[in-house]
Protein backbone atom coordinates (compact mmCIF):
# COMPACT_ATOMS: atom_id res chain seq x y z
CA UNK A 1 0.00 0.00 0.00
CA UNK A 2 2.87 2.32 0.87
CA UNK A 3 4.44 1.79 -2.54
CA UNK A 4 1.17 2.72 -4.25
CA UNK A 5 0.98 5.97 -2.26
CA UNK A 6 4.61 6.81 -3.13
CA UNK A 7 3.98 6.06 -6.79
CA UNK A 8 0.85 8.23 -6.71
CA UNK A 9 2.76 11.13 -5.11
CA UNK A 10 5.60 10.73 -7.62
CA UNK A 11 3.17 10.83 -10.54
CA UNK A 12 1.38 13.85 -9.07
CA UNK A 13 4.65 15.78 -8.71
CA UNK A 14 5.86 14.70 -12.17
CA UNK A 15 2.62 15.77 -13.84
CA UNK A 16 2.69 19.11 -11.98
CA UNK A 17 6.26 19.80 -13.10
CA UNK A 18 5.45 18.90 -16.71
CA UNK A 19 2.37 21.15 -16.70
CA UNK A 20 4.39 24.03 -15.22
CA UNK A 21 7.13 23.67 -17.82
CA UNK A 22 4.61 23.38 -20.66
CA UNK A 23 2.73 26.48 -19.47
CA UNK A 24 5.90 28.59 -19.27
CA UNK A 25 8.21 27.19 -21.92
CA UNK A 26 8.01 25.53 -25.30
CA UNK A 27 10.08 24.39 -28.22
CA UNK A 28 9.70 25.66 -31.75
CA UNK A 29 11.37 25.05 -35.08
CA UNK A 30 12.40 28.11 -37.08
CA UNK A 31 10.97 28.00 -40.59
CA UNK A 32 12.63 30.01 -43.34
CA UNK A 33 15.61 32.31 -43.69
CA UNK A 34 14.18 35.62 -42.48
CA UNK A 35 16.10 35.49 -39.17
CA UNK A 36 19.52 34.54 -40.59
CA UNK A 37 22.23 34.71 -39.43
CA UNK A 38 20.77 34.70 -35.88
CA UNK A 39 18.55 31.68 -36.49
CA UNK A 40 18.71 29.40 -39.51
CA UNK A 41 15.98 27.34 -41.15
CA UNK A 42 15.10 24.32 -38.95
CA UNK A 43 16.90 25.61 -35.82
CA UNK A 44 15.27 24.33 -32.62
CA UNK A 45 14.60 27.21 -30.21
CA UNK A 46 13.37 27.38 -26.60
CA UNK A 47 10.44 29.75 -26.14
CA UNK A 48 9.55 31.58 -22.90
CA UNK A 49 5.79 32.16 -22.87
CA UNK A 50 5.83 34.31 -19.70
CA UNK A 51 8.62 36.82 -20.42
CA UNK A 52 7.44 40.35 -21.12
CA UNK A 53 8.85 41.14 -24.59
CA UNK A 54 11.35 43.98 -24.87
CA UNK A 55 12.83 45.84 -27.83
CA UNK A 56 15.59 43.65 -29.25
CA UNK A 57 13.98 40.34 -28.24
CA UNK A 58 13.19 37.73 -30.86
CA UNK A 59 9.54 36.75 -30.64
CA UNK A 60 7.14 34.29 -32.17
CA UNK A 61 4.11 36.20 -33.33
CA UNK A 62 0.92 35.11 -35.06
CA UNK A 63 0.43 37.00 -38.34
CA UNK A 64 -3.28 37.14 -39.07
CA UNK A 65 -2.54 38.40 -42.60
CA UNK A 66 -0.63 35.21 -43.40
CA UNK A 67 -2.45 32.87 -40.99
CA UNK A 68 0.87 31.63 -39.64
CA UNK A 69 3.38 32.18 -36.85
CA UNK A 70 6.49 34.22 -37.64
CA UNK A 71 9.84 34.47 -35.89
CA UNK A 72 10.97 38.14 -35.85
CA UNK A 73 12.99 40.67 -33.86
CA UNK A 74 10.96 43.18 -31.83
CA UNK A 75 11.92 46.68 -32.99
CA UNK A 76 9.18 48.76 -31.37
CA UNK A 77 6.51 48.50 -28.68
CA UNK A 78 3.23 50.37 -28.46
CA UNK A 79 3.83 54.12 -28.20
CA UNK A 80 7.31 53.95 -29.79
CA UNK A 81 8.25 56.13 -32.77
CA UNK A 82 10.11 54.02 -35.35
CA UNK A 83 12.00 55.45 -38.33
CA UNK A 84 13.70 53.29 -40.96
CA UNK A 85 16.09 54.96 -43.39
CA UNK A 86 19.05 53.78 -45.45
CA UNK A 87 21.22 54.83 -42.50
CA UNK A 88 19.56 52.54 -39.98
CA UNK A 89 16.62 52.17 -37.63
CA UNK A 90 15.75 54.53 -34.80
CA UNK A 91 13.34 54.08 -31.93
CA UNK A 92 12.47 57.38 -30.26
CA UNK A 93 15.37 59.05 -32.04
CA UNK A 94 17.92 56.53 -30.73
CA UNK A 95 19.77 54.46 -33.34
CA UNK A 96 19.13 50.78 -32.65
CA UNK A 97 22.03 48.34 -32.68
CA UNK A 98 21.99 45.77 -35.44
CA UNK A 99 22.16 42.23 -34.11
CA UNK A 100 23.85 40.89 -37.21
CA UNK A 101 26.30 41.95 -39.89
CA UNK A 102 24.23 44.52 -41.74
CA UNK A 103 23.99 44.02 -45.47
CA UNK A 104 24.37 47.36 -47.20
CA UNK A 105 21.63 46.53 -49.69
CA UNK A 106 18.93 45.60 -47.17
CA UNK A 107 17.04 48.80 -47.83
CA UNK A 108 16.59 47.79 -51.49
CA UNK A 109 14.50 44.88 -50.23
CA UNK A 110 11.90 47.25 -48.84
CA UNK A 111 10.48 47.74 -52.32
CA UNK A 112 11.21 51.47 -52.42
CA UNK A 113 9.17 52.16 -49.29
CA UNK A 114 11.94 53.85 -47.32
CA UNK A 115 11.88 55.99 -45.38
CA UNK A 116 9.34 54.47 -43.01
CA UNK A 117 8.17 56.70 -40.17
CA UNK A 118 5.58 55.17 -37.87
CA UNK A 119 4.14 55.63 -34.41
CA UNK A 120 3.39 52.14 -33.11
CA UNK A 121 -0.19 51.95 -31.78
CA UNK A 122 -0.40 51.22 -28.03
CA UNK A 123 -1.67 47.64 -28.45
CA UNK A 124 0.80 46.76 -31.20
CA UNK A 125 4.42 45.93 -31.94
CA UNK A 126 6.76 46.54 -34.88
CA UNK A 127 8.88 43.54 -35.92
CA UNK A 128 11.59 42.88 -38.52
CA UNK A 129 13.50 39.82 -39.63
CA UNK A 130 17.27 39.99 -39.13
CA UNK A 131 17.71 39.01 -42.77
CA UNK A 132 16.19 42.27 -44.02
CA UNK A 133 16.65 41.27 -47.67
CA UNK A 134 14.46 38.17 -47.29
CA UNK A 135 11.87 38.92 -44.62
CA UNK A 136 8.13 39.56 -44.73
CA UNK A 137 7.57 41.71 -41.65
CA UNK A 138 6.15 45.01 -40.41
CA UNK A 139 7.61 46.86 -43.41
CA UNK A 140 5.09 44.98 -45.53
CA UNK A 141 2.22 44.17 -43.17
CA UNK A 142 2.37 47.04 -40.70
CA UNK A 143 2.22 46.62 -36.95
CA UNK A 144 1.11 43.36 -35.33
CA UNK A 145 -1.13 43.04 -32.28
CA UNK A 146 0.99 42.58 -29.14
CA UNK A 147 -1.53 40.01 -27.91
CA UNK A 148 -0.49 37.81 -30.87
CA UNK A 149 2.98 37.28 -29.40
CA UNK A 150 3.31 33.58 -28.55
CA UNK A 151 6.53 34.03 -26.58
CA UNK A 152 10.14 35.18 -26.55
CA UNK A 153 12.89 33.01 -28.05
CA UNK A 154 15.50 32.53 -25.32
CA UNK A 155 17.87 29.77 -26.46
CA UNK A 156 18.91 28.06 -29.69
CA UNK A 157 19.31 24.34 -28.98
CA UNK A 158 20.65 23.65 -32.47
CA UNK A 159 23.98 25.42 -31.88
Amino acid sequence: MRDIIRLGLFLLVAISVIKFIDAHYGLTVVVGTSMEPTYKDNDLVVLDRTKEPEVGDIVLIYAEQLNKILCKRLIGLGGNHIVLTKDGITNGGILLPEYFENERNWCSATYNILPIDINVPLVSVYVLGDNRVDSADSRHFGCFEKSNIEGVCIYNISR
